[in-house]
């Protein structure tokens, strides 16, 4: 690992060698001027290069903290601490049980597909039905999940919404999730929902963040789009993922 503090520090004292060096040399020139200014530029650099070695010397790398993961980074396979429990975490589950609702109980056809081709998704979708105000994702893995009691297909009363993991654990490696990319998604992104052979295109109207507990957000009374949520502002300290990123596309054809 490299301190850019000794770094500077070494510059900085090879610089004000430089230029004390070459004050001498004025002064023999009879231009005493340019070399007391010489001189003092060299004090300067002496106390900067004095002030970076200090610096480091109480700050050694291998102290400091890891710089915090972006969801680019949280995106490839990375080793687990080995500290860290592999059982497969809630990564889009909202914090707050959702409330009993009467909604259309249909579920996915058997044959169903979110394709994304702009971010590299194209994943079949299973359900995931709500128990207990909970939705279970412990077998998601790659998958892209349907939310029970939320819309089952386009026109229906309520908005489908489709989840999947940012990351999921698998093994001692942190595995990349169907949603991974979901970040990366703009403004009149395509999207396409095929079920039974037929495919509805969509595209991406609304972007937000909005906190776990809210899960309000989920439930959308327009059978027309379709909104898509994962995992999103990663944080270190507490290793959790902050808040849920939520993306709403409407249909277009």
């Amino acid at each position: 690992m490299i301190d850019w503090h000794i770094v500077l520090g070494a510059f900085g004292g090879g610089l004000a060698l430089t230029c004390w060096l070459e004050s001498r040399h004025r002064w023999q020139q009879f231009q005493p001027g340019l070399a007391r200014w010489l001189q003092g530029t060299a004090v300067v650099l002496i106390c900067l290069a004095a002030s970076s070695f200090l610096y480091a010397a109480a700050n050694p790398p291998w102290q400091q903290a890891a710089p915090r993961p972006n969801m680019r980074e949280t995106a490839d396979t990375l080793p687990l601490p080995a500290a860290t429990s592999l059982a497969p975490p809630s990564v889009f589950i909202m914090a707050t049980p959702v409330p009993t609702r009467a909604t259309t109980t249909n579920t996915v056809p058997d044959v169903s597909y979110l394709h994304i081709p702009a971010l590299g998704v194209s994943q079949p979708i299973v359900d995931l039905p709500l128990e207990n105000g909970r939705w279970d994702v412990s077998s998601l893995g790659e998958n892209v999940g349907r939310l029970g009691s939320t819309g089952a297909y386009p026109g229906d009363t309520l908005a489908p919404v489709f989840a999947g993991h940012m990351t999921f654990p698998a093994s001692a490696t942190l595995e990349t999730g169907a949603f991974a990319n979901l970040q990366y998604a703009t403004y009149g992104t395509e999207l396409i929902y095929e079920h039974n052979g037929e495919r509805t295109v969509y595209t991406v109207t609304e972007i937000s963040r909005v906190p776990p507990e809210e899960v309000e957000h989920l439930y959308l009374a327009d059978g027309n789009s379709i909104l898509l949520v994962t995992c999103t502002d990663w944080d270190a300290n507490g290793r959790v993922y902050a808040n849920r990123l939520l993306v709403r596309a409407v249909r277009t054809n």
